[in-house]
């Protein structure tokens, strides 16, 4: 029995090929520290930071390439804007083989204060690895930084908050100009926000608008050179730009304070270059600073809170005709025409103009008299903002039916709003309206009172009048039956399995010819592929990206005739040009995937617009591939 095992081994062993063992033993002679440790461990590139910095936090899995059901923390005070991002890599140097994977977060603080970000647990190696838990300092925007502490803090930008710059002057400063910080309710407030750098930019955009709650609030039209000229602040200079305007106006009485403002922005700057040992005569090359000596890095920066003190409007003084308007306004009335017939319609129209909240204007009180009918009006508007101020016209047009003949009139028109300039009330009021009004046909004054409204309208459909043509009259004795639908509809069954037996047999010639079939159908399977990946816009760029790639590659590997897996491939890239398509149309289908993989895979820009955009590029080239193709 002990003989015959052991003459197993050694059949099992010399069975073994000879390559095999050679790679074996080599592996053991030349490594032969080789291990696997198992740690993690967890880094934050900065410990302080101001409130809205944006810091990496990231966790190294170290002695294995890939770890089990990775637990990561929650992030609690913190806005994650990427990650997890994941990167490996496995070197050896003398002998030494290692190997590592790495997880990290592109971070923002949301509070002041000290905040924790929790330990990473994972499976690594059959055992539970756990990094270590890190405390960061968040200072407000307006604390000096401390020495050795953030390396892109600030000081305070006046009325903005500001980033980057390591304790001088910050890369980037945002400011809130406001027109006052004191005033009455519903009277305007301008507000223009600047940014103010010291570095290139190669892009800025709003992050994150403030809330308004409080306020009834009207954008501005932006500048089309919003450019200012540079300004110093702080001893540097800064180049400046407007980045929004708008005009707030306080709806309620009391302290009322308006969010900040964030800006992102991503700032060009000198890299700083550290000389480490290189792998390879091509690193040596490339990382030279002739080569790579900028970098982009992303920043963000808040404004201040704008805080105001809206006062109450007075009692004293106020009209009984005053309905909340503030502003400085004028108001014209007209009456036309001003001689009319009994149950015919006249027009009285109320303009007021000015400046002040325009939309918030309510209806005039007007006194109309028990004989004149009157109907709700039509009211319109019309804002003009380029001045730099809301101001404008609101129209209110009644519709109006005297019923008794005679002299009648209609008192003034009043209109009272609050002066924010004069701080005093101011009431507007027409001359009284006279109408004439003549015995007209009809309905007679006695019963005027008893007539509805439904003495004005067109009442067309009330009565069935005689019909003077005989229309489509048939002869008596001919019917349907003998006619020619009747025949069609008797042979429409004969009909329809004609056409069904000839479908079944398109259907078989194409199940036996496969890349017949795939071409057939790979127009209608891209478009209803192009219509799922539209409703996942509004889903992450990973799963938006990928479900795009997916269907514009799984159409081009139809029409080719390729597997699934190489529809964006170099192989179908050859294919398509040998079909004839033109070179111009390869780049472009190779630049849709190319910005498709990038989207998904980079950390940069991705606005609903970008997706948009490339979602309509992906159909118009489908399309056109489709007719070039066919052709």
């Amino acid at each position: 029995m002990i003989v015959g095992v052991r003459s197993s081994w050694r059949d099992t062993f010399y069975r073994i090929p000879a390559k095999i063992l050679t790679i074996v033993f080599a592996g053991f002679l030349l490594f032969p520290n080789f291990s696997w440790a198992q740690s993690l461990t967890a880094n934050v590139d900065r410990s302080t930071v101001y409130q809205g910095e944006q810091v990496e936090y990231s966790v190294e899995i170290q002695g294995t390439l890939r770890a089990k059901n990775p637990q990561f923390p929650d992030f609690n005070g913190f806005r994650v804007l990427s990650g997890p991002n994941e990167s490996s890599n496995f070197q050896i140097i003398n002998g030494q083989m290692s190997s590592s994977i790495r997880y990290s977060w592109i971070l923002v603080p949301l509070k002041v204060g000290s905040l924790t970000i929790g330990p990473t647990t994972a499976q690594v190696g059959g055992q539970t690895a756990s990094s270590n838990p890190l405390t960061m300092q968040i200072l407000d925007r307006g604390t000096p930084t401390p020495q050795g502490g953030a390396s892109s803090g600030g000081n305070s930008g006046g009325s903005g908050g500001n980033s980057g710059g390591g304790g001088g002057s910050p890369d980037i400063i945002v400011k809130a100009e406001v027109s006052k910080s004191e005033v009455y309710a519903n009277e305007p407030v301008n507000v223009v926000y600047k940014l103010y750098f010291r570095k290139n930019l190669t892009r800025y955009q709003v992050s994150k608008l403030p809330s308004t709650v409080g306020f009834w609030s009207e954008d501005l039209p932006m500048p089309e050179q919003n450019r200012l000229p540079d300004q110093t602040v702080q001893g540097s200079q800064y180049g400046v730009v407007v980045v929004r305007k708008i005009t707030l106006f306080p709806t309620n009485p009391g302290q009322l304070t308006v969010d900040p403002l964030e800006i992102s922005c991503d700032v060009q700057e000198q890299r700083q270059t550290t000389r480490q040992r290189s792998r390879s005569i091509f690193d040596n090359f490339f990382d030279d600073p002739f080569f790579n000596s900028m970098q982009v890095t992303t920043q963000s920066a808040f404004s201040d809170p704008i805080r105001l003190k809206v006062k109450p409007l007075p009692t004293e003084g106020r009209p009984e005709t005053f309905a909340g308007e503030v502003g400085q306004y004028n108001m014209n009335v007209t009456l036309e025409p001003k001689e009319i017939k009994t149950n015919e319609a006249v027009t009285l129209r109320i303009s007021i103009r000015g400046q002040g909240n325009i939309k918030l204007i309510n209806e005039p009180k007007i006194n109309i008299p028990l004989d004149i009918e009157r109907y709700d009006p039509k009211i319109s508007d019309r804002i003009d903002k380029n001045s730099g101020v809301i101001q404008g016209e609101k129209n209110f047009e009644y519709l109006l039916i005297p019923r008794v003949p005679g002299q009648q009139k209609i008192p003034p028109v009043e209109f009272a709003y609050f002066d924010p300039v004069k701080k005093q009330y101011n009431t507007l009021r027409s001359e009284p309206l006279e109408l004439k009004v003549a015995q007209g046909s009809g309905i007679l004054s006695s019963v005027t009172h008893s007539v509805s409204r439904e003495d004005v309208r067109w009442r067309g459909q009330d009565i069935r009048y005689i019909k003077l043509t005989t229309d489509n009259f048939q002869p008596k004795g001919v019917g349907f039956a003998g006619s020619a639908g009747f025949y069609g509809l008797l042979l429409s069954p004969v009909f329809l399995l004609g056409i069904g037996f000839l479908y079944q047999q398109q259907r078989d010639r194409l199940e036996q010819n496969i890349p017949r079939a795939r071409r057939s159908r790979a127009y209608t399977k891209a478009m209803k592929a192009w219509k799922l990946v539209d409703k996942t816009k509004q889903q992450s760029s990973e799963i938006f990206y990928g479900n795009l790639t997916k269907a514009f590659a799984g159409y081009l590997a139809d029409v080719l005739n390729l597997p699934e897996a190489q529809g964006g491939s170099l192989e179908t890239m050859e294919a398509l040009a040998e079909t004839g398509i033109s070179e111009e149309v390869v780049s472009e289908i190779r630049a849709i995937l190319d910005s498709s993989d990038f989207a998904r895979f980079a950390s940069g820009s991705d606005s609903a617009q970008d997706r948009e955009q490339l979602l309509q590029r992906t159909k118009a080239m489908i399309q056109r591939l489709e007719k070039d193709i066919n052709t």
